[in-house]
């Protein structure tokens, strides 16, 4: 992940008056004009909330409820499609 990098982008090209809301943080980063790809705009949002995923992993959560998390499975997905892409 690119750290404090889409903080930054994120904040200076957001504009609130043009702020949508579509309950998908992610189309939302997309509708609002602040990246231009779903990659881009997952990555910017596990970047927002790396804080969080790492005060998942050191809760008591159990395994199962940790992987379920909105947060975790994004990033779990992340890290294979490489691999799934692969096998095509």
């Amino acid at each position: 992940m690119l750290g404090g990098c889409w903080r930054r982008i994120i904040g200076e090209m957001r504009d609130p008056a043009a702020d949508v809301a579509t309950g998908d943080p992610i189309a939302d980063l997309l509708a609002a004009g602040v990246l231009s790809d779903v990659d881009e705009a997952e990555e910017a949002y596990l970047d927002q909330h790396l804080g969080e995923i790492v005060a998942l992993a050191e809760s008591s959560l159990s395994d199962e409820e940790f992987r379920r998390h909105p947060l975790v499975s994004l990033l779990l997905a992340r890290g294979s499609r490489g691999w799934e892409d692969s096998l095509r």
